[in-house]
């Protein structure tokens, strides 16, 4: 009985087909490819939500925004600011308790969220070095 090493040093030499290393890269790079798309169209999509829940939330609450009390007691800033200045404990108090909190809270979120999804966008383009203007 042979040893064992020459049992393996008889064996003819394996090779892969010629072409295989060069579909195995391409699957590779085909793979990234998908996964950087898919990473794209979830910002992309990120960013046209969160737009629309800016808009949205402009739209559905500019009049409780506009028509606030908050925007009387402001003027009084500059119509009577003697007067404002010798109490401004109680005008202070005074704005906060009329300061419309849902409103700007609604469009304060939306802008967030639409900001971070832009930064996403501005950090991948860095990060893939894609050229091309953002909205181009």
């Amino acid at each position: 009985m042979k040893n064992l090493s020459s049992v393996i040093k008889s064996l003819p030499e394996v090779s892969p087909k010629p072409g295989f290393e060069e579909r195995i890269f391409l699957a590779l790079e085909s793979a990234q490819m998908k996964e950087l798309r898919m990473k794209l169209a979830f910002i992309w999509s990120g960013l046209v939500f969160s737009g629309g829940i800016l808009f949205g939330s402009i739209y559905f609450w500019k009049d409780a925004l506009i028509e606030s009390p908050f925007w009387s007691l402001v003027s009084l800033v500059f119509s009577d600011a003697s007067i404002v200045l010798a109490h401004m404990g109680e005008f202070a108090f005074s704005l906060l308790e009329t300061l419309p909190v849902m409103p700007l809270m609604a469009i304060f979120a939306g802008l967030a969220t639409f900001n971070l999804f832009l930064g996403l966008l501005g950090s991948f383009r860095v990060a893939h070095r894609q050229e091309r203007p953002f909205f181009a």
